[in-house]
């Protein structure tokens, strides 16, 4: 019936016998994350974009800036676990799944179309690589497995970045993972839009990291000056806009029982 209604619904007979309890409560939730939809209403001056767990560590810092800004949060992969902590530290969070709608699937679905069709993919080929076809084909296979595996999601941020910008319309976007796929679309946005984009360290870089490591955004808090230090002498973060702090995520007690001071 439900199905003949066009009706959302589960059948949990389809589901493997074999299945932990914990990804069929993953399973659950997930279906009602599709029924509780969020709306997207006010503006903000900042909208910080993080994971569950760099939100619950984020939480003095960022309620300092709740006293200053108007401040809005969004995350994803919220887990039963997260959500009730999530709930308690910041109430009316957005989850970027729950505001997914009928009219951004059917844009995704038009998308994936028109670059699926892996024949066009099938047959690149690269001037400096010509003579090495090992290497061509490793990178056609990572084109398809990115196709397969990555896009839907990709794409579904990539339009959802530009809601979520054009409604809130914060004047600044702080983030923690950049440069990670599930954020870059929302950064991407925000550069092109004139927000100004900042990130938050959130993990060791080196002096030899490759541009692949490199963020995004217009502004690099580093957790130390000798991690800004260390990355001024890698040629690939000489267009990132580094400022010297110290780690919201640490908290490393002194003899005295005080926060130890970063130089």
């Amino acid at each position: 019936m439900a199905r003949s209604r066009n009706i959302r619904f589960v059948n949990f007979k389809n589901i493997p016998s074999r299945a932990t309890v914990r990804s069929l409560a993953g399973q659950v939730l997930s279906y009602i994350r599709l029924l509780k939809k969020q709306d997207l209403s006010g503006e903000c001056e900042m909208l910080i974009l993080a994971n569950p767990r760099n939100l619950i560590m984020m939480f003095d810092l960022i309620k300092n800036l709740r006293n200053t800004f108007n401040v809005r949060i969004l995350t994803y992969n919220v887990t039963l676990e997260t959500k009730r902590k999530l709930g308690l530290l910041y109430p009316g969070y957005l989850e970027k799944e729950k505001l997914f709608n009928l009219n951004t699937k059917v844009k995704k679905i038009r998308i994936q179309r028109s670059v699926g069709n892996f024949n066009k993919w099938n047959k690149l080929q690269i001037d400096k690589y010509k003579k090495q076809p090992l290497v061509i084909k490793l990178i056609r296979n990572k084109i398809k497995r990115i196709i397969d595996e990555e896009s839907s999601e990709i794409i579904n941020d990539y339009l959802l970045a530009q809601k979520v910008m054009s409604k809130l319309k914060p004047k600044v976007l702080l983030t923690t993972t950049d440069p990670d796929t599930k954020i870059l679309p929302y950064i991407d946005k925000a550069n092109e839009l004139g927000i100004k984009t900042v990130n938050l360290q959130h993990g060791a870089f080196f002096s030899i990291d490759p541009p692949s490591n490199v963020p995004e955004s217009q502004y690099f808090i580093t957790w130390s000056k000798l991690t800004k230090l260390i990355l001024s002498k890698n040629k690939y973060f000489n267009k990132v806009r580094m400022l010297q702090w110290q780690s919201p995520f640490h908290s490393l007690p002194s003899q005295t029982n005080r926060r130890v001071k970063h130089d």
